[in-house]
């Protein structure tokens, strides 16, 4: 999934006591799987975020090759925290691909953004031939649906394949059913989509996406919600979280679906009292984060389906946004 990923390296003690106050001056470096203009804002709104609470952290960007690699460095540093996707995090702790081994002690300080979300394109044909309702219908009632999914061993092939899951869909179920699962890239899929050679696919990319825009446009398809057992079952194996997002396209209601969302991830060596202040300096500088992450608030930062850092956990509560 194209997913930018980043970590933020600290030479921690960078947070004093639960009073988010300083001891000293601390360096921390944000690195990315790109270098986008968003990922830098992060790293200033992050840097600022810390002086408002009562910090003196010069915060640094530097572009990295990959997650895993960023997960690997998360878990080699004394003090570290990552800002990745929350499938990713799950896949990192179980060890399964593109992880090779298992991360244990990985936490979640917050959710920042609500990232990728499950976007289910079904073609109208199909839908008005079989009388198709949702999501659910389409993938329940054993009909003959040629699907395609991401490919296996990625992050997003990985999320879809969880939320179908969650409908009992499977490529053997559908292939029982006299339909075919095809796991391919997400052009392949967009392509073969087009082309009729599919019906329904399963990705996890915003539905503001030039490619899904290209193909809502044309009034061929449907954007399908999957429903709420549905997206609340995916959460708890994948990561993922339930999002709303707006009706864009005339063919299309306001979708309910599961999310990859982005979260801001701890390593094992994280202290509590760090992870309380970094917690406590991300509500309070709410307003600033936004400027990278434009939906991030006290509301959506709390995770539902992740481990929470044990810091970030007592700010929660304490503050009441975590019951």
């Amino acid at each position: 999934m194209a997913r930018v990923t980043v970590v933020l390296l600290a030479a921690f003690g960078f947070f004093g006591l639960a009073s988010v106050s300083l001891a000293q001056p601390a360096k921390l470096t944000v690195t990315a799987t790109s270098d986008q203009a968003s990922d830098k804002s992060f790293a200033a709104a992050l840097e600022r975020a810390i002086k408002a609470a009562g910090g003196a952290s010069a915060v640094s960007f530097r572009k990295e090759a990959d997650v895993a690699q960023l997960i690997e460095s998360l878990l080699r540093s004394d003090s570290s925290v990552a800002l990745t996707d929350g499938a990713s995090v799950r896949l990192a702790t179980a060890g399964e691909k593109p992880f090779k081994v298992a991360s244990q002690g990985l936490t979640v300080i917050a959710v920042l953004h609500s990232g990728a979300p499950v976007t289910p394109i079904l073609s109208s044909e199909f839908s008005a031939k079989h009388s198709v309702v949702n999501f659910d219908d389409a993938l329940r009632r054993n009909l003959p649906i040629r699907v395609g999914v991401p490919e296996p061993g990625t992050v997003e092939g990985a999320v879809a394949e969880r939320v179908l899951a969650g409908v009992g869909a499977s490529a053997g179920t559908v292939k029982g059913a006299g339909g075919s699962w095809t796991a391919a890239p997400y052009a392949t899929l967009v392509s073969d989509l087009k082309a009729k050679k599919l019906d329904l696919i399963v990705v996890a990319r915003p539905p503001v996406d030039t490619a899904i825009a290209d193909l809502m446009k044309t009034g061929n398809y449907r954007i399908l919600s999957p429903s709420d057992p549905t997206i609340l079952a995916a959460g708890p194996r994948i990561g993922t979280e339930r999002v709303l997002m707006p009706s864009l396209y005339p063919s299309q209601n306001v979708i309910h679906t599961a999310a990859n969302v982005v979260v801001l991830a701890a390593g094992p060596r994280l202290a509590e009292k760090d992870g309380y202040a970094l917690a406590k300096a991300l509500i309070t500088s709410a307003k600033d984060i936004q400027s990278s992450y434009k939906d991030f608030g006290p509301a959506l930062a709390v995770t539902r389906t992740q481990k929470l850092h044990p810091g970030a956990e007592r700010y929660y509560r304490e503050t009441g946004l975590l019951k």
